[in-house]
């Protein structure tokens, strides 16, 4: 064997001994991380949504859930014991908690929510957490509105008829305000168990404010599908909807759009980020809106 071939390899040898050290140096440097999780102790998280339509003040008072916290009984994740009052900044009165279900309500029977004024709410928690918040009523009563269904049909068997659902309000927006709109649109369905009782889900929501279009007709669009059943098929049930359409202050349409769009029903790709909130000392919505509601199949 010649010089050449001999010199080659020995330059083999050594870069291979060469590699073999490094990854040796590398495995032993390897060693468990043993880094302590910082905890977050929860906050208060508190909703709370009046209008002059509604006959019900309702609160929901909650602990959030940080992701390194351990001591989950000091804060279970209802808050049933606090002490809250809402104020219209001349007569305040007590919200009491009725029960795990239905949290905290008040009738407007005994406080009235009118419109234009700004209301205070607090909340008092035994363990010295105290959250508060305020909001004004939109003044405007619900500006005229047009609302159009399209019936569109899709299919048809012997089960029945499918179709699309086109529908619409034109509003006729109030100029000189600051206006934004909420629609929430319901697909109602009857259920026999336990007992008889009507569920709804939400199959459409949608977000838009006059900015940029102050006074001008602001459109609101949406579609759903429904399904009419052959009378030979008693079982089946014919499709229901009813739709919300608040007119809503800034509170109120940042708070829940927040949550639409990063609830990732929206947009499955897009990166989470902090809410919206107005709650000083946690966190959370207390907002107000205007309200009107219209029902079609």
């Amino acid at each position: 064997m010649d010089m050449a071939v001999l010199k080659k390899l020995g330059r083999k040898k050594v870069e291979i001994m060469f590699s073999l050290f490094c990854l040796l140096t590398l495995v032993s440097c390897e060693r468990e991380a043993n880094v302590k999780l910082p905890e977050t102790d929860p906050k208060p998280v508190l909703a709370c949504l009046i209008s002059p339509e509604d006959t019900l003040i309702r609160v929901h008072l909650t602990n959030s859930r940080p992701l390194y916290v351990k001591n989950k009984i000091l804060y279970p994740l209802l808050i049933n014991n606090a002490v809250i009052t809402i104020s219209n900044g001349a007569s305040s009165v007590l919200i009491p908690r009725i029960n795990d279900s239905l949290g905290y309500q008040l009738s407007t029977q005994y406080f009235n929510i009118e419109p234009g004024k700004t209301y205070f709410l607090e909340a008092k928690i035994p363990d010295g957490r105290v959250v508060s918040a305020h909001c004004t009523v939109p003044n405007s009563a619900f500006p005229e509105y047009d609302f159009t269904v399209q019936k569109v049909i899709t299919d048809s068997s012997e089960s029945g008829v499918q179709y699309e659902l086109l529908f619409e309000y034109a509003i006729h927006d109030i100029a000189e305000e600051q206006n934004y709109y909420r629609l929430v649109n319901y697909y109602l369905h009857t259920d026999s168990f336990p007992i008889l009782h009507t569920n709804a889900s939400i199959s459409h929501e949608e977000y838009i404010s006059d900015k940029g279009n102050d006074g001008l007709t602001q459109k609101v669009k949406g579609n759903v599908y429904a399904f009419t059943p052959n009378p030979n098929n008693p079982g089946m049930q014919d499709s229901k909807f009813i739709t919300y359409l608040m007119m809503c202050n800034d509170s109120y349409y940042h708070y829940h759009k927040d949550l639409y769009t990063n609830s990732g029903g929206n947009n499955p790709f897009s990166e989470a980020k902090i809410n919206y909130s107005n709650i000083v000392g946690g966190i959370g919505c207390f907002g107000a809106y205007r309200m009107v509601r219209n029902k079609f199949q």
